[in-house]
């Protein structure tokens, strides 16, 4: 079974773009955490902080090693490089990390 862990952040939840979409489909290949600064309660969210290591570390672990994985990131470019840093950190092939720096 192939499987998605989606980290998605934003300011606020209105930002959430798709979030009801992304719900929807939730099951056990499709799971998805939301991020975001502002402080909304909700489903699935962290509160106040940004996709940290620790943050991806976890998720990548709930995926399991059985199969390579892939990580699309997209985001502002600071974030892109951050995030890119930390896959590598935590043992992600460099040529299994897609992104596109676009402004």
């Amino acid at each position: 079974d192939n499987k998605i862990h989606l980290l998605f952040s934003a300011k606020s939840v209105d930002e959430l773009l798709f979030k009801e979409d992304f719900d929807k489909i939730g099951d056990d290949n499709f799971q998805m955490n939301y991020f975001w600064t502002s402080s909304s309660p909700a489903k699935n969210v962290e509160v106040g902080t940004r996709i940290e290591k620790r943050r991806l570390g976890l998720s990548l672990k709930s995926l399991g090693h059985s199969k390579p994985l892939y990580c699309f990131v997209c985001g502002p470019n600071p974030m892109i490089k951050s995030i890119k840093s930390d896959l590598i950190d935590l043992g992600i092939d460099e040529r299994h990390i897609f992104y596109e720096m676009w402004w």
